[in-house]
């Protein structure tokens, strides 16, 4: 076997359908053991079986890595207009926020029927939780770009994304960034309930295997719709998580501006009482050099009729 790194057996491992993880990671740890490399091959063993959620999204970043990126940009965007307190900017970023999650998710439940993997309303609603902490949390981005998540990510709307036993801990394969090998590609589900369906009955004569023929296609029809349906109903779901998440994310933007500006009146209050009590100085000093005015001009006046007394053809003062 030609040597391999940790982290490039880590990017095969976490591109493959989870039901061949287990049996895929213990031969190469196998193959690491036998040539020597045992610490290699203890890394190996410890590499954890992704969730369905989470290789889900680890084959988003493979397979989808123009929105991923996308939604990377507009997290970033949105951390940015928090930080400065942009209003209008923060409400734009809401709806584009809303959009680039809705476009991800058809492509994740898309990937799942392609490799044969039940995407249920659940599993979904965790891909989109994933992308949410994705787009709230820096760290988190990198967990999902690196493409080796192991369990769902969630954001509680406050502090850091917990990435704790979420990420498998190898080194980045050189060269590679979001896009790695593409999704696995499977049989379609229609074809594998077909084929389950048949293999679960024993074996009829010629004349009865074209009426199981057809039921299978029936039942594998009618889980296709249901399918549709709970698809459906978990994107309904998901769109009214989304609403809720923009909203509660403006009106924690108007409650950190609601205090910046009961702050701002808290000091403007401060200052208009300073200034009223500088005007009733002002008022009060205006109001005592009026009067020291007055008085030193009735001074004035007496002074000149001291000097200068009333003669023939001179009016008398006063």
């Amino acid at each position: 076997m030609q040597e391999v790194t940790l982290a490039e057996v880590a990017d095969e491992l976490y591109g493959l359908p989870p039901g061949e993880f287990i049996a895929t990671r213990d031969e190469r740890a196998r193959q690491a053991r036998a040539a020597g490399r045992r610490e290699e091959a203890a890394a190996i063993k410890k590499l954890a079986r992704p969730t369905t959620s989470a290789w889900l999204v680890n084959q988003l970043s493979r397979g989808a890595p123009e929105q991923v990126e996308r939604l990377f940009g507009v997290g970033a965007a949105l951390q940015e207009a928090q930080r400065t307190l942009a209003g209008e900017r923060l409400r734009e970023l809401s709806g584009q926020r809303r959009q680039v999650v809705s476009d991800l998710l058809p492509l994740a439940a898309g990937i799942a029927v392609e490799a044969g993997q039940v995407a249920s309303a659940a599993v979904l609603e965790e891909v989109r939780a994933t992308l949410e902490a994705a787009l709230a949390d820096a760290e988190a981005r990198d967990a999902v770009r690196s493409g080796h998540l192991t369990k769902a990510l969630t954001y509680a709307g406050l502090g850091e994304v917990d990435l704790t036993a979420a990420l498998a801990h190898v080194a980045p394969v050189p060269g590679r960034g979001v896009q790695g090998r593409g999704a696995p590609s499977g049989r379609g589900r229609k074809a594998e309930v077909a084929a389950a369906a048949s293999a679960a009955r024993p074996e009829p004569g010629r004349a009865g295997r074209a009426g199981e023929a057809a039921g299978a296609d029936r039942a594998a029809e009618e889980i296709a719709a249901a399918e549709a349906t709970a698809a459906s109903a978990a994107e309904a779901v998901a769109s009214a998580e989304r609403d809720l998440a923009a909203l509660d994310e403006q009106r924690q933007f108007q409650r950190r501006r609601i205090t910046h500006l009961e702050r701002e009146l808290t000091q403007a209050r401060a200052e208009d009482a300073r200034l009223a009590s500088d005007e009733r100085e002002a008022r009060r000093r205006r109001d005592q050099a009026q009067r020291d005015l007055a008085a030193a001009e009735r001074g004035l006046d007496r002074a000149r009729r001291i000097v200068e007394p009333p003669g023939p053809g001179r009016k008398k003062r006063g």
